[in-house]
């Protein structure tokens, strides 16, 4: 099993992704990065973060543990989604170590619709509204934006 990690960094109403385009299609992707073996969790997300956006984070509370079935392409994966806490410096793709085409905010009226890897946008909603705790996602690619 593959593990994932991420951030949610939440700024003027809109969460901080990375468009990619897959097939002329969209897809905005949460900041992260596999664990690499022997590397520590919180550090992975440091790393990501800083080679892929130039930003420094801190990360703060895990919000979500999404299960990712895997398929012939894709690996079963467990997504570890923290909140962003810190961070400092302005985002930007840094060509070759990003595969994204652009940096995008996503409004938060909008996580129930765009196409999110992992696709948690509906439970990321409530959980940035109030929900309260650690949240569970058995299937965090139902809607099979990827």
């Amino acid at each position: 099993m593959r593990i994932r990690v991420c951030a949610v960094a939440v700024e003027s109403n809109s969460i901080l992704t990375i468009r990619f385009t897959y097939s002329g299609k969209a897809v905005f992707a949460l900041p992260g990065s596999g664990v690499q073996r022997g590397e520590p969790i919180l550090e992975t997300l440091a790393r990501a973060w800083k080679s892929e956006l130039g930003l420094h984070i801190e990360p703060g509370e895990l919000l979500l543990v999404g299960d990712a079935p895997g398929d012939k392409r894709h690996p079963r994966t467990l997504h570890l989604v923290f909140e962003a806490g810190t961070v400092s410096g302005k985002p930007r793709i840094i060509r070759g170590n990003s595969g994204g085409d652009e940096v995008e905010w996503i409004p938060l009226d909008n996580l129930n619709t765009v196409p999110l890897y992992p696709d948690i946008g509906p439970r990321l909603l409530d959980i940035l509204r109030g929900s309260k705790g650690t949240s569970f996602m058995p299937n965090c690619m139902e809607r099979g934006f990827w």
